[in-house]
């Protein structure tokens, strides 16, 4: 698929500080997990490219795309205070103009 091709699937990670990484998914029609560790020092982003209908160790098949430290979290503001949680969020968006598809997420899980 070329990178003006509508069609075209893909992943895309853009940190608050760093360079954004876009990764294009091998199928059109498989199922993505979306994997996001999160550790003391770091969140770690990561995706799974799975087969519909087929259960397999997500763990062996995870492709890392990219980290944020913590303290990025946390950084005081210029007017007010600094939000102290963590929220994390799916969502799609078209690019520069109103998204016409829906993303479908059938399953999520927080542990």
């Amino acid at each position: 698929m070329s990178p003006t091709d509508s069609r075209r699937r893909i992943v895309n990670f853009r940190p608050a500080s760093g360079d954004e990484l876009t990764v294009d998914l091998k199928s059109r029609d498989s199922g993505v997990k979306l994997i996001i560790v999160c550790g003391e020092q770091e969140y770690r982003f990561g995706f799974v490219e799975v087969d519909v209908g087929i259960k397999e160790d997500v763990e062996r098949g995870v492709q890392w795309i990219g980290k944020v430290v913590t303290d990025a979290m946390t950084v005081d503001p210029p007017v007010g205070a600094a939000f102290m949680g963590m929220m994390l969020g799916l969502y799609t968006f078209g690019e520069l103009e109103a998204c016409l598809v829906p993303a479908d997420f059938e399953y999520a899980e927080f542990s």
